[in-house]
């Protein structure tokens, strides 16, 4: 199964670039950008379709791995790792400043979020989860 997820993920890289994002840039109807972190562990480039919201000057991203009960891989480098994160959405790309959102304002924050992704599908998530999801904005620099 992970080495599926892990070619579903380079096909979905691979369609997105090539097309500037007009085909795979939404996931049932949802926005997808592609973020690129480099492994804390490995100094490897990581690609990863992330569906986001816009929100102000900057994007929202939810760590929720489609409802796993553990933080996906690209939550731990763009957060804990030394080096830039990059997305791309659609033909643009750009380097980010990433926070996690806390307090009140990642409760507003995450209200939009859930209203924007669909509330049933994040409950979905939330539920079969059993945890938090961590909240990131994503600043371009």
């Amino acid at each position: 199964m992970k080495l599926l997820n892990k070619f579903f993920i380079a096909l979905h890289v691979f369609i997105y670039r090539k097309s500037g994002g007009k085909l795979w840039g939404k996931e049932g109807g949802r926005d997808v950008l592609l973020m690129t972190t480099i492994g804390r562990k490995t100094g490897k480039a990581r690609v990863n379709p992330v569906c986001y919201v816009p929100d102000g000057d900057g994007y929202l991203v939810l760590a929720s791995a489609a409802g796993a009960p553990k933080r996906p891989g690209w939550y731990w480098n763009a957060v804990k790792g030394l080096a830039p994160v990059a997305i791309q959405i659609k033909d643009s790309i750009m380097a980010v400043h990433v926070v996690e959102i806390q307090g009140d304002e990642r409760e507003t924050a995450y209200e939009k979020y859930k209203q924007a992704m669909g509330v049933e599908l994040i409950n979905r998530y939330e539920k079969k989860a059993g945890i938090d999801f961590p909240l990131l904005r994503l600043t371009p620099q």
